[in-house]
């Protein structure tokens, strides 16, 4: 099946059940269907030109992997493109989480787990009145983000380098609460659990949580059955490798399972 059509039909279906509980007039109507549209061509442009750059770069680092790292490689030593292409986002998961955070208006988002930014960059472009925190662990790879978010004058990421063990404690306690969190850092069922937990402290009526690689291992698929089961949990979707949570109360409790 083609790309499009499956995500707007994925989309179709999480904006059918949630158009009863989320929208109440006209106005709110239309500002749905803008968003099963394309991403704004310039839009696209920085995330097509962003996301190029890292794949082409020969350029070599030294990583760290803090958490369980990569199924492909366990080398420290690593091009930038072989992580582009291994470790990041790509297309069809980065075009989920723009649309979702288009989807939620999401004006304060979360990210933990950058690597070169290339999802960042997918949260951050789109709404102009977003302001994405994002938290990564190594630091070489942290730098490779910064740079490039530099290069192509995007000013509305924070980055914060450091332990997720350290830093997210220090987002959390600074911030009321986040319009969504993407989760694609330590891909272990301990951390993800850890991580969930205490972002729950942090939601507000509208707030959606997105996992990344919730297939990717026992542990993970493990993590992402228990989470989907917590009380506060009013509204799942798991579909490609991405699992969507939502929390408004009024909804009503069902997975919907995309994954076979």
């Amino acid at each position: 099946m083609n790309l499009k059509i499956y995500i707007s039909r994925v989309y179709l279906l999480i904006v059918h059940i949630l158009k009863i509980d989320f929208y109440i007039d006209s106005k709110t109507l239309e500002i749905k269907k803008k968003l099963m549209k394309e991403i704004a061509i310039d839009k696209k442009k920085i995330i097509f030109s962003f996301s190029k750059s890292l794949k082409q770069s020969n350029q070599v680092i030294e990583t760290i992997e803090l958490g369980k790292g990569s199924t492909v490689t366990h080398l420290r030593k690593r091009k930038v493109c072989d992580i582009a292409k291994n470790s990041s986002v790509n297309k069809k998961i980065g075009k989920i989480i723009h649309n979702l955070s288009k989807f939620n208006n999401a004006k304060n988002i979360l990210e933990i787990g950058t690597s070169l930014g290339i999802s960042t960059v997918y949260l951050s472009t789109a709404s102009s009145c977003s302001k994405v925190t994002t938290l990564e662990g190594c630091e070489n790879t942290s730098n490779i983000a910064l740079n490039n978010f530099n290069r192509f004058s995007i000013d509305n990421i924070n980055l914060i380098k450091g332990n997720f063990s350290f830093t997210l404690d220090e987002v959390l306690e600074k911030t009321e609460s986040f319009d969504l969190i993407f989760f694609d850092g330590n891909h272990s069922k301990i951390d993800t659990l850890n991580y969930f937990n205490k972002c729950l402290k942090k939601i507000n009526s509208k707030s959606i949580f997105v996992f990344d690689d919730i297939s990717w291992s026992i542990e993970m698929k493990s993590a992402w059955n228990q989470i989907i089961k917590h009380d506060m949990v009013t509204l799942s979707f798991s579909f490609f490798r991405v699992g969507v949570l939502f929390f408004k109360k009024d909804l009503k409790n069902k997975n919907y399972n995309f994954l076979q």
